[in-house]
C-alpha cells in the first residue's frame, strides 16, 4: 500500500492501519492515562524516573504505580529498577535522536518521534539517518504539526502491525525496527529488497496525522455513563 501516489484523502486509510493494532494498545482507562502522560514527561527531563518519583507526580500509591507498570508491555528499567524507556521514548541512545529544549532523548521507531511532541507539548528536533542513502534527514516537530523537513522529499516506512503477542513481547523488534525515515521514495525498492513483511508509505504529514489519531485514540477522556 503506497498513499503517496495517491490523490485521495488519507484518512480511512490511516484508520484501517490505527485499528490494525490490538484493542488493549489504544484502550487506555483513567487512571493509566494519567501514570502514562506522566511517565513521558519525566522522561522527557532525559533522567531515569523511580517508581517512587512517578506515584509522587501522579498522587497516586507507590503499590498502585508498581502493579500497574508490572502489568504493562512496552516499558524498559535499568538495573536500579527505573525507568528508562517507555513506548517510543528512551533516554538511552538509539537511531531517532530526539532534542527538546537542548537535552537529547531518542526514539525507538520514526512514527515515535512524530507522536510524541503532542503527548508532551513540546517541539522537537528530530535528526535520523536514512538506512538506505545515509543521509541526515533533520525535522522540527511542533504539538500541532510539523514545521521543517529536510530534504522535503522524506517519507516514513510503515510496516503492518503484528500480532498483538510479538507487540506485547517486544514492540522495537516485532515493529519499531521497521519505521524509519527514508531519504525519498526512490529509496523504496532497495529498502524492501532488504526487509521482510508488507509495508507501508506515508508522507511526513501522513505519519504526524496517523499518530494525533493514535493519541486520541488513546488519551480522550470517554463520556460518563
Amino acid at each position: 500500500m503506497n498513499f503517496l501516489q495517491s490523490n485521495h484523502s488519507p484518512s480511512n486509510q490511516l484508520e484501517d492501519i490505527l485499528y490494525a493494532f490490538p484493542d488493549w494498545f489504544l484502550d487506555f482507562d483513567e487512571e493509566a492515562k494519567i501514570i502514562s502522560l506522566e511517565l513521558y514527561q519525566l522522561l522527557a527531563k532525559g533522567k531515569p524516573v523511580s517508581k517512587q518519583v512517578l506515584a509522587e507526580k501522579t498522587e497516586k500509591p507507590l503499590g498502585e504505580i508498581e502493579k500497574m507498570l508490572n502489568s504493562w508491555s512496552g516499558i524498559y528499567f535499568n538495573d536500579e529498577d527505573e525507568i528508562i524507556g517507555y513506548w517510543g521514548l528512551t533516554i538511552v541512545q538509539m537511531p531517532h535522536q530526539f532534542i527538546i529544549n537542548d537535552i537529547t532523548l531518542y526514539t525507538w521507531c520514526a512514527w515515535d518521534a512524530l507522536f510524541i511532541p503532542t503527548l508532551i507539548g513540546e517541539t522537537a528536533l528530530i535528526e535520523s539517518q536514512c538506512p538506505i542513502s545515509n543521509q541526515l534527514i533533520k525535522l522540527t516537530v511542533t504539538p500541532d504539526g510539523v514545521q521543517t523537513v529536510i530534504p522535503s522529499s522524506a517519507i516514513v516506512t510503515f510496516i503492518e502491525p503484528p500480532e498483538s503477542e510479538k507487540i506485547q513481547d517486544n514492540v522495537v523488534d516485532s515493529f519499531c525496527h521497521y519505521v524509519h525515515f527514508l531519504n525519498s521514495s526512490n529509496e523504496i525498492k532497495a529498502w524492501e529488497s532488504e526487509q521482510q513483511g508488507k509495508f507501508i508509505y506515508l508522507t511526513i504529514d501522513e505519519s504526524f496525522l496517523l499518530g494525533k489519531m493514535k493519541n486520541e485514540a488513546q488519551y480522550k477522556s470517554k463520556p460518563e455513563e
